[in-house]
């Protein structure tokens, strides 16, 4: 998947594991940077007991590691537990690896890897259907004004 100035890259590429390298080896050139994050509801709650989960996911977290040198990096997504929620600092769990991309300028578009990200997230979390809905929260938004 190529945007206007990054690509991509599933973590069964080669590539991939170039990536993966380049940021083990050179911690002092990658920059950690929060792409977002969701709160889970009572619903997602309910999904996760019913799949057998004892101690279901409060929020995950989808975090890049930035390669500045190379213009890599990688995006991960983390999760905290119900019963970590409360304490300071919560306990943060590695969920995994979503995918690696390469980008030109200063920054990737984080808004393309929060997108490209969605697929991956609804592939490792089997108890939520993750997506980026801004436009139908705006659309519903309109909707309940139009109705006043």
């Amino acid at each position: 998947m190529k945007g206007p100035s990054m690509t991509i890259i599933p973590t069964d590429s080669p590539e991939f594991e170039a990536i993966e390298r380049t940021l083990s080896e050179d911690p002092d050139s990658t920059v950690i940077e929060m792409i977002g994050g969701i709160e889970c509801d009572e619903e997602d709650l309910a999904h996760q007991r019913e799949e057998g989960v004892e101690d279901p996911a409060a929020s995950i977290d989808l975090i890049a590691q930035i390669h500045t040198a190379s213009k890599t990096g990688m995006l991960d997504w983390f999760q905290i537990r119900v019963s970590s929620s409360e304490l300071d600092p919560p306990n943060i769990e590695h969920g995994g690896t979503l995918l690696a991309f390469t980008f030109e300028g200063d920054e990737p578009d984080f808004d393309a890897l929060a997108e490209a990200a969605i697929p991956a997230l609804n592939e490792a979390v089997s108890w939520a259907e993750f997506s980026l809905d801004e436009d139908d929260e705006d659309e519903e938004e309109e909707d309940e004004q139009d109705a006043k």
